[in-house]
């Protein structure tokens, strides 16, 4: 028997009021989509839970995104935590016995104990109370962390005979996908595929990894599905509405781009950012984070030990982007504040001229790791930018007070967003969402014009799709909506 779990009997599943979890304008919190919803998910071509019809005692693999910090002081509010708990309480209230797949980032280094899904699980739990009596973790034993094959069947191999006798209205959390091999190769038939062939149907609600085609908890876990068998949860609906009402109201060159982040995306986001510029709906681009220091880069400045990409590849872009856009305009910060040799902090002014004469000279040994509080108020009025997609930190976030430059220029276009009724911020990444969520008035937004999504990249690739689609979603090509569409054959 599992632990912590209330029996639920098969005629009396978990009541719709338990499961009725407030998100705001983050997710559906009712068990029935709205209107909107279905149409669009029929635009789309793919299927809601709704379609699925009955769930009470049915098994249902759900795929989630949870890659949040355990550590986080916002998990309470963040919109990835808020759309698990939503979507797991409906699935319980209809009954379903359900398993959570979801990732947990991954550096070189990072133990497999460390890496584990279980204190998500546990704040979970802590954190939406009603969700505690029906789910339960799946850890791994301590011989299934060496992270082989061997380990990997045997881990499965329990859990099927667990889920087998799983009560109706309860749930597992599998461990960290990332722990398992064929999540990262597909040398033999994954368990995960094989999962989802054993279970009666496949639930994809995991918007911020969307657009990351070939891992096998990504779309991989649907090729082979019956398209009956499988559909788009709320959250990621939900998510592709907002996206797709924003492409439908940006005029040519109303939208601004305010772009941050650290090396290991760099590559994957730049190509993102290209794609989003071959419409003509951007005029302005502002660079932070990486972006803007390895502009600087690439234009020769002298940048000490400050975090630049070193993919000469992507860097070769870059360098070329303001030519090949050239009805764009690329701005950086001001200034940048950080660290001289000695550890001291300072503060480096850059050059107001921008392209091949922008210019700034750090000491050997000094690094940027912040910018103030942007000019970005100046720059949207004189380009007449009603919309803003930020995505992104624009300093180093994990480390105080290298922090404060990303939450005071996301005040201000939170700000901005609100002053007039015509304009729109959306908002996507891990740390670009607590950023936004480290201030209080906005961690609910009371106006429509300030909208979040729970990925960065996925939104940078949904916002791509939708303006080559020009907003018409049965045009829409990203992996996994691919994957959930019926085959043509």
């Amino acid at each position: 028997m599992l632990s912590n779990s209330r029996q639920i009997s098969a005629e009396k599943p978990i009541p719709p009021g338990e499961a009725n979890i407030s998100l705001g304008y983050l997710a559906q919190p009712h068990p029935a989509p709205p209107p909107s919803s279905t149409h669009l998910a029929e635009a789309m071509g793919v299927q809601t839970i709704a379609d699925l019809g009955s769930l009470l005692n049915k098994t249902v693999l759900l795929r989630v995104d949870a890659n949040v910090s355990a550590e986080s002081t916002h998990f309470h509010h963040h919109p990835r935590t808020k759309q698990v708990a939503a979507t797991l309480a409906r699935l319980s209230a209809a009954g379903a016995r359900t398993i959570v797949l979801s990732h947990r980032s991954l550096g070189e280094d990072t133990s497999s104990a460390k890496a584990s899904n279980h204190e998500i699980v546990q704040r979970l739990k802590a954190s939406f109370p009603s969700l505690a009596p029906y789910l339960t973790f799946h850890a791994a034993r301590e011989t299934e962390r060496d992270r082989t094959m061997c380990a990997e069947r045997a881990y499965f191999r329990r859990l099927h005979m667990l889920f087998k006798e799983l009560p109706a209205g309860h749930a597992i959390f599998l461990e960290n996908t990332r722990l398992f091999p064929s999540e990262r190769e597909e040398r033999t038939r994954g368990r995960l595929k094989l999962l989802a062939n054993a279970v009666d149907y496949v639930v994809y609600d995991a918007f911020g990894v969307g657009h990351r085609g070939g891992q096998l908890s990504v779309d991989g876990i649907m090729r082979d599905v019956a398209f009956e068998r499988k559909c788009l949860g709320p959250a990621a609906i939900a998510e592709w509405e907002q996206v797709l009402s924003f492409a439908k109201t940006a005029a040519p060159q109303s939208t601004a781009l305010v772009l941050g982040g650290d090396i290991d995306k760099f590559e994957s986001k730049l190509n993102l950012v290209i794609e989003i510029l071959k419409s003509d709906r951007v005029g302005l681009v502002y660079l932070g984070g990486v972006f803007g220091t390895s502009w600087l880069h690439v234009h020769g400045c002298a940048l000490g030990r400050t975090p630049v990409s070193r993919n000469a590849r992507a860097l070769e872009k870059l360098r070329s982007i303001a030519d090949t856009f050239n009805h764009v305009r690329f701005e950086l910060p001001s200034a940048y504040v950080g660290l001289t040799p000695s550890k001291e902090l300072c503060r480096w002014q850059i050059s107001s001229k921008r392209g091949a004469s922008q210019h700034v000279h750090l000491p050997d040994g000094a690094i940027a790791l912040d910018q103030p509080e942007s000019d970005l108020s100046p720059l949207l009025e004189k380009r007449g930018i009603s919309q803003v997609i930020a995505v992104g930190p624009l300093g180093f976030y994990s480390m105080k007070p290298f922090h404060e430059g990303t939450v005071g220029t996301y005040r201000l276009l939170a700000k901005w967003a609100q002053a007039k009724e015509e304009r729109k911020l959306l908002v996507g990444g891990g740390n670009s969402v607590e950023a936004l969520l480290d201030m209080p008035d906005f961690r609910e937004p009371r106006a429509p014009s300030v909208m979040v999504s729970s990925g960065g990249g996925a939104l940078l690739n949904a916002v791509a799709e939708a303006f080559k689609v020009r907003g018409d979603p049965s045009l829409i090509q990203t992996p996994t909506i691919r994957a959930l569409r019926r085959s043509r054959r």
